[in-house]
């Protein structure tokens, strides 16, 4: 096992994250944001495994509560 540290969670280390300072968060989760917006749905959001919160952000206009984590 490696060690931790901010080169691993940038998806450089033998990681299989992305380095998250280049995504797009409205393009990689353009289906999600579909998802909810065409069946308006509301009230709370949970990301399970949410990285850096990405979708987590993006979620913020959509419901009146949001929350994720990961381990």
């Amino acid at each position: 096992m490696g060690d931790f540290d901010k080169d691993y969670f940038h998806g450089r280390k033998g990681s299989n994250y992305s380095d998250y300072g280049k995504i797009d968060p409205i393009k990689k989760f353009r289906n999600v944001i579909s998802f909810i917006r065409k069946r308006k749905v509301s009230g709370r959001f949970l990301d399970a495994g949410c990285a850096f919160g990405l979708l987590v952000n993006e979620m913020k206009s959509h419901f009146g509560e949001v929350h994720g984590f990961d381990i």
